[in-house]
């Protein structure tokens, strides 16, 4: 089975997926939607770098490539692009403007798009795959929508897409309509994405996957290697700034957490030099017991989750956030944002994981509840979380409906041929 894969093979999710596809014994041909820097490429493992047949060169995916690299440049671009109102509750720097969104983003993806898309039909006519497979919709996804009119072809929806990518422009709702209309496989990690993706336009008969978006976190990383309940006193916020996460109002209720429980620290992920997130340690009566960390590997975070109590994500609009996962795999008890996506995956086991992003005094008396609790009661949601994320949405768990999904595809596409 050969898949064409297209990705944005600098996230750490596309290079999962193309891990994992090996790992079942596809043949992935990735074309990468970005251009790679050096660095990407040399940090890059050999056998995922070895299947990028293309990456773009066009100057505008170079022009692309500099303000992604230079984030002053691409700061720059958004400040000129915020040009809509916010919404009626906002969160605190939270941009309006969803990625690639923006009045200067929004011509530059697009163009790139049908460029990418062009060399996705040629090499599709070369290679002759079984099944193309884009593993986002903006901008991915709409590069094959061509490709998909004339041969199988499945788009994964990762939590903005739909929510709140598409609608924020009316040239990429349109795009994203046209790009869902004739597809074969659909894929997402929530079963309201499904559901979206239908109201969008996806064909009723295109056949569905419900999976992690990085086919899976790696299990033989991320598990509580038997963690006593006594070594967790961390509260985590693994999320950091680039999604609709409401992190400020994390921080503001570990500021006043740390002044009822002297022994418990509050960490927050890729949130080092963040001017809010600084400011708001600086000013706090325990500035020592919040932690705000840069970018962590796999390991890093696996630590951190073992000796974590709570995994928190404020999280306003989702899908089904691998970092979540993968702390409750590790063990931490959830907290996160009662939106649909993860009410599908806690509100039966654990309600009480719930609560609303944005209500601070809410969040705070969940964080109290889970930390005086008693440590029975804490074992057991600790036990069900891990429960959760092991039995459908670690690769071992994942990898197999992966392969069942494609079979199912590419087999389709033999009957018809």
């Amino acid at each position: 089975m050969r898949i064409l894969l297209v990705a944005d093979m600098r996230s750490p999710h596309s290079v999962g997926w193309v891990h994992g596809l090996t790992e079942i014994g596809v043949e992935p041909l990735v074309v990468s939607s970005r251009r790679l820097s050096s660095a990407e490429r040399a940090t890059m493992p050999d056998n995922i770098r070895r299947h990028v047949i293309h990456e773009p060169a066009d100057a505008l995916s170079r022009a692309r490539s500099f303000t992604t690299v230079h984030p002053y440049a691409l700061d720059a671009v958004r400040s000129l692009a915020r040009h809509r109102k916010t919404a009626t509750r906002t969160i605190q720097n939270q941009t309006s403007t969803p990625e690639g969104t923006g009045r200067f983003e929004l011509p530059l993806e697009l163009c790139i798009a049908r460029q990418l898309g062009r060399e996705v039909s040629s090499l599709v006519h070369r290679h002759n795959p079984d099944l193309v497979h884009a593993l986002r919709i903006p901008f991915e996804g709409i590069s094959v929508t061509s490709v998909a009119a004339s041969w199988p072809t499945a788009i994964s929806i990762w939590g903005q897409d739909l929510a709140r990518q598409a609608p924020a422009a009316s040239r990429l709702a349109k795009a994203t309509r046209r790009s869902l209309a004739n597809i074969h496989g659909l894929h997402a990690d929530c079963q309201r994405d499904i559901e979206l993706a239908r109201e969008w336009g996806a064909p009723a008969a295109a056949i569905n996957l419900v999976a992690a978006g990085n086919m899976g976190y790696d299990q033989d990383v991320f598990n509580a290697l038997g963690t006593e309940h006594h070594e967790r006193k961390i509260i985590f916020c693994p999320r950091g700034p680039g999604s609709p996460i409401n992190y400020t109002g994390f921080l503001r209720v570990a500021n006043s957490l740390t002044q009822r429980y002297s022994d418990i620290q509050f960490v927050a992920a890729r949130l080092s030099g963040n001017a809010a997130a600084e400011d708001i340690r600086k000013r706090s009566a325990h500035p020592e017991r919040i932690i705000l960390t840069g970018n962590l590997s796999a390991p890093e975070l696996a630590d951190i989750y073992r000796r974590s109590l709570a995994v928190v994500s404020p999280s306003v609009s989702d899908g089904t956030p691998n970092s979540v996962l993968e702390g409750m795999s590790c063990g931490a008890i959830p907290l996160v944002g009662d939106i649909a996506p993860l009410r599908e995956l806690l509100g039966t086991e654990l309600p009480r994981s719930l609560f609303d992003p944005l209500d601070e005094d809410e969040m705070e008396q969940r964080l109290i509840e889970i930390l005086d609790a008693p440590e029975r009661q804490s074992i057991e949601y600790s036990e069900v979380a891990q429960q959760i994320a092991t039995s459908g949405w670690s690769r071992g768990a994942t990898f197999s409906r992966v392969q069942t999904w494609y079979e199912q595809l590419t087999s389709d596409r033999q009957r018809r041929t």
